[in-house]
């Protein structure tokens, strides 16, 4: 094993801290954040819509999407009520 390999693996290590350093500071700290989790069933699932979100969509910032986020994780709204006596097949 050469001398840079050995350098290479403790680079990627730091750096894998570093990244899950970040997201629990992200986690505990950023509001936006911490309510598009509570809609995900799990961490990974939001790095997973994250990498979707990022890889096609330009954001201008990380409040754009996390408000991006919320609003599609928002439920969709029920249909509004039928009139009564409306017709049926009526459009």
């Amino acid at each position: 094993m050469g001398h840079g390999q050995q350098h290479l693996a403790a680079l990627l290590a730091s750096l894998t801290l570093l990244a899950f350093l970040v997201h629990t500071v992200l986690d505990r700290l950023h509001p936006g954040d911490q309510a598009v989790r509570r809609q995900l069933p799990s961490r990974r699932t939001f790095f997973e819509h994250l990498r979707a979100l990022t890889q096609d969509l330009p954001f201008d910032s990380w409040e754009h999407l996390f408000d991006f986020m919320l609003e599609a994780l928002q439920p969709a709204q029920p249909p509004p009520a039928r009139r009564a006596g409306g017709k049926q097949g009526q459009i």
